[in-house]
């Protein structure tokens, strides 16, 4: 008998260990963010880098009349992105692309523009075109996308208003144009100098979102129908976040490559190309 209690009372212990073991363990051990909220949250705190691919397309009568591709990297600060590089290829159904790739790094306060036909307007020693920002103004708007989920706030306030978990990893909802303009720094700067119409602000934005397991945002759609001159159609946003965390490179060009604003006086006309690599809601909002 004592033997047996001998025996029950080893694993007990070895029980007993390994349970608080486990419970010491689990107190260490990170909490796992409730929703991509936190999740988000916790990337701005402390910094943090990704990579990110956005498609923006045109569609009436069920074809593609036009398309934006743009890839890139980003660095994430507290109060969003600090810097990132992209680059952005548009192309139309009817004609092929439209204008060589441009390229935007956004660093420092300041814009650097290259490619998509902007070489017609530099002097024959310059590649990039720098363009200074305004203080305050938001970290990166160069992305082609509608919703900004990288802008802090920007999704709480959007999974607020209507937002619901409609999958394990998967949100969805809808929000109107004038709502997202009265949150989002970044749209407004984007939309700058439109005026809309009420019409035009209550038109509906449906978006769904995808994240990890981590919850952090894998995936986000954006679309909204809208007419122009009796064309009707449907503006489409598709985002993808990934390689969370992993460090990234992003540089100034060299300044001896950099030209100025002032440098284009002399060079005809000095307009500059409506490059895809510095994309407004010129082609969109004013299409609702």
């Amino acid at each position: 008998m004592k033997r047996w209690l001998t025996v029950g009372s080893a694993a007990l212990l070895i029980t007993l260990g390994a349970s608080q073991a486990y419970a010491a363990e689990a107190a260490v051990a990170p909490k796992k963010p409730s929703g991509p909220v936190e999740a988000l949250a916790k990337q701005y705190s402390k910094g943090t880098s990704l990579r990110s691919s956005h498609w923006m397309t045109f569609r009436s009568s069920g074809q593609v009349l036009a398309r934006t591709h743009q890839s890139g990297k980003v660095r994430v600060g507290r109060y969003g992105p600090v810097a990132s590089d992209r680059t952005t290829k548009m192309t139309v159904a009817a004609l092929g692309q439209l204008a060589p790739a441009s390229r935007v790094i956004t660093i420092n306060g300041a814009s650097y523009i290259t490619g998509g036909g902007l070489e017609k307007v530099l002097p024959p020693d310059k590649k990039w075109l720098r363009v200074h920002r305004n203080p305050g103004s938001y970290g990166d708007i160069n992305t082609a996308d509608l919703i900004d989920v990288l802008e802090p706030g920007t999704f709480k306030t959007v999974l607020a208003r209507g937002g619901r978990k409609v999958g394990k990893y998967s949100y969805a909802g809808s929000i109107t144009v004038g709502e997202l303009q009265k949150f989002s720094k970044s749209f407004r700067e984007k939309s700058a100098g439109i005026t809309m119409t009420a019409q035009q602000r209550r038109t509906p934005v449906r978006w769904k979102l995808w994240v990890g397991a981590d919850q952090l945002p894998t995936r986000m759609t954006a679309s909204y129908d809208y007419t122009y001159k009796r064309v009707k159609g449907t503006m489409t946003f598709e985002s993808t976040y990934y390689a969370w965390g992993k460090p990234v490179s992003i540089a100034a060009p060299p300044e001896s490559e950099v030209a100025d604003k002032d440098d284009l006086k002399d060079r005809g006309p000095g307009n500059i190309p409506n490059l895809p690599g510095m994309p407004r809601l010129v082609t969109t909002v004013e299409r609702l």
